[in-house]
């Protein structure tokens, strides 16, 4: 496995192609496990609670609070 770096200027096609198989496997399983603790009313982690307290207020979806505010946290980061 390639190791991942900050630099990516001299990334190849394959290397991107590795790092983003990586990124959507890691984070289909990240939320594949938020969805369940959601459909089991298990409770979750304090981020998907706000989310979902966010989501309940604005009358939306969950998934798409959760893509705003990501996308909004990463703007400022």
């Amino acid at each position: 496995m390639a190791q991942f770096s900050k630099d990516t200027s001299g990334r190849s096609l394959a290397g991107w192609c590795e790092a983003l198989i990586a990124l959507f496997l890691g984070l289909t399983v990240a939320h594949l496990g938020v969805s369940l603790f959601l459909l089991t009313d298990l409770g979750s982690d304090p981020f998907t609670v706000m989310v979902q307290g966010i989501a309940l207020t604005a009358g939306v979806s969950v998934g798409t609070i959760h893509v705003i505010i990501c996308t909004l946290l990463s703007k400022t980061s």
